[in-house]
């Protein structure tokens, strides 16, 4: 007889990665390039792309911007602030 033990691990993302992947589905939904995404959101295409890559943490510029812009990620925008898996990496510069 054997016994099976099956371990179970829940994959979660901290808050920075799960506004930034909501960001990129935006861009691709709307088929807009790093360049005239950055554009749209009024930032540099470089702060965009690092920011979107994990190579930059997210700035204020950037939260200010998407609040702006896209009002319905505020909800994202605050668990990134305030949420309890807040990732060091990303601190607000």
């Amino acid at each position: 007889m054997y016994t099976v033990t099956i371990m179970v691990t829940e994959h979660t993302t901290s808050p920075a990665q799960q506004l930034r992947e909501k960001l990129a589905q935006i861009q691709k939904a709307a088929d807009l390039s790093d360049y005239k995404f950055a554009d749209k959101l009024g930032v540099d295409r470089i702060v965009w792309y690092t920011t979107r890559t994990g190579k930059r943490p997210i700035g204020l510029t950037l939260l200010k911007a998407i609040v702006r812009v896209f009002p319905e990620l505020h909800a994202d925008v605050l668990s990134f602030l305030f949420g309890e898996d807040h990732d060091n990496s990303d601190t607000i510069t």
